[in-house]
């Protein structure tokens, strides 16, 4: 096990000595589900590290049968799971299977310890084993640390809170700022989607877009035609197929138009410029559902790398983990992916998961999608970004949002729900400017997130920086005077005999003298065995 310091090391008046010498450990137990609530009737419960935020514990669940129940003043380490080894203070309350509370001895300074193993709360995270890492209490009650006297800890558990106190100021104004470069985002993706970005282009330009027929409404028109004219190739190519020679035009009556904007349905569409018009994604783009995953699948003779709902994410793909599907070689034109299809995911009833969108960039060969994933593929592949731009802005989240509630309360989306998405159209010569200024601003957001981020991991640094020298004795100057921490130690062990020895004497077999004057009356106590150790 690695330490803070060598042997050689240690400050005069410390010693190297493990928790169970400090401490003692209660083990956390569930309480049933049925007697778990969100309503603060009982006792607050903790079961997890989701309860702390990295500076404050969030009490938010409670029990009215707690199991395990510890007092205030604990140390909490999460002991299973992706968060085992998070460390954090304590308070009176109830703790589940995945907490073990650490109580620290009269004499030890609670927050001294909480921040000794926070410092080396690595060489605790190493003895997690099982496919979910798990730790036992021998594992906590072993830990070493180093421990000064108890005047010594106190002053440094106070410099320490006071020099992290700084940081978490400096974090939450990182924080701030991450914030304005995310509403700067949103403000630039909204000008760039309502024609505001290129307002001093367009003056130049409409005129002449205008006099050649290539306003937004112009390209619409033009798609619409183009759409039909598919059609009917498609459906004479049927008909020809099955022998049959079509008379006259009462065949292309079957043509179903693809409907435009319902502005009744969507009434807080934001105002659009001259040139540009609104149009629906079901007009200007082929809308269509993927491949269900089963075991009847096995069977079929081809295989494809597939895009699940975990690889889309909102203006991103993650491709670490991309799966196999087999299909069947009738169904690969409709499911065989093409640079630049939108995908929009399907949701599973979140509504701030669902509908996230981004573009296929084509990086997997033959790459196919799932279900719950929507393509679409455009009329115009060159308004595929700037329909992305508007499915990502706040309008188009909030038509998304429109579309996707229902009666039942669960948040879904579906193919014809997504054809009747309204989407601005601007003339298709404007996408370029558009594109340039969206890229500019992007670029410069990037930056600044980039900084945001390499301080907040400067700001991480600082904080290990201020533990390695807490304990190694720098922090805080020394004072002759100060209890030696093997004077603390021989006092809590002194102690700690005696309570053995008085328990001793308490189970010692009674005299017949003692056994005439009758048994003693069994204790009552509560049924969440407050404070039982491990």
């Amino acid at each position: 096990m690695s330490k803070i310091g060598g042997e050689d090391d240690i400050p005069t008046g410390w010693v190297r000595t493990n928790l169970s010498q400090l401490g003692d450990l209660h083990c956390g137990q569930s309480p049933s589900t049925s007697h778990v609530n969100r309503d603060g009737n009982g006792i607050a419960y903790i079961s997890g590290p989701e309860h702390w935020d990295g500076f404050k514990l969030h009490l938010d669940k409670w029990t009215t049968q707690p199991k395990r129940r510890v007092p205030n003043g604990c140390i909490f380490v999460t002991v299973k799971g992706a968060g085992v080894g998070t460390i954090f203070p304590g308070v009176e309350c109830a703790i589940g299977r995945d907490i073990y509370a650490f109580e620290p001895r009269p004499g030890v300074s609670a927050r001294f310890v909480e921040f000794a193993i926070r410092a080396t709360v690595n060489d605790v995270i190493w003895n997690a084993r099982g496919d979910i890492p798990g730790l036992s209490k021998s594992h906590i009650l072993d830990h070493e640390i180093l421990v000064p006297g108890q005047a010594m800890q106190e002053r440094i558990a106070a410099k320490i809170d006071e020099l992290f106190s700084d940081i978490e100021a400096g974090e939450k104004a990182l924080e701030r700022a991450a914030l304005l470069v995310k509403r700067y985002r949103q403000s630039v993706l909204k000008t760039a989607v309502t024609g505001e970005l290129t307002k001093e282009w367009r003056a130049k330009h409409l005129a002449r877009l205008k006099k050649q027929k290539k306003t937004g409404a112009d390209l619409l028109a033009e798609i619409l035609e183009k759409r039909r004219e598919s059609w009917e190739a498609a459906e004479l190519a049927k008909l020809t197929a099955n022998g049959k020679s079509p008379k006259g035009d009462r065949w292309k009556q079957r043509y179903v138009e693809p409907q435009g904007p319902n502005f009744e349905e969507f009434m807080e569409l934001p105002d659009i410029p001259d040139g540009w018009t609104w149009a629906c994604v079901g007009q200007i783009g082929d809308v269509s559902g993927g491949l269900t995953k089963n075991a009847a699948r096995k069977s079929r003779p081809l295989t494809r790398p597939y895009l699940r709902v975990a690889n889309v994410y909102a203006n991103r793909l993650k491709l670490d983990e991309v799966l196999n599907i087999e299909l069947a070689a009738g169904e690969l034109d409709r499911v065989t992916l093409q640079s630049g299809d939108l995908l929009v995911v399907e949701g599973n009833g979140s509504p701030d998961q669902i509908g996230r969108v981004a573009l296929w960039d084509g990086s997997i060969p033959n790459c196919v999608h799932q279900n719950h994933l929507i393509k679409i593929r455009f009329m115009e592949s060159s308004y595929a970004r700037h329909v992305l731009q508007w499915l990502l802005s706040g309008d188009g989240r909030a038509c998304i949002g429109k579309v996707a509630s229902s009666t039942s309360g669960l948040h879904t989306l579906s193919i014809s729900k997504i054809e009747r998405l309204p989407v601005p159209v601007p003339p298709l010569e404007e996408l370029v400017p558009i594109a340039n200024c969206c890229d500019e601003s992007d670029t410069q957001a990037s930056h600044s997130a980039d900084e945001l981020t390499q301080i907040r991991r400067a700001s991480k640094s600082l904080e290990q920086a201020v533990l390695r020298s807490a304990f190694s004795g720098r922090l805080v100057a020394q004072d002759p005077d100060d209890e030696p921490a093997a004077v603390l130690l021989e006092r809590l062990q002194a102690e700690r005999e005696g309570q053995k020895s008085n328990a001793g004497k308490s189970n010692e077999k009674p005299t017949k003298k003692m056994q005439r004057r009758g048994r003693p009356k069994k204790a009552t106590g509560s049924s969440d065995r407050q404070g039982k150790l491990c």
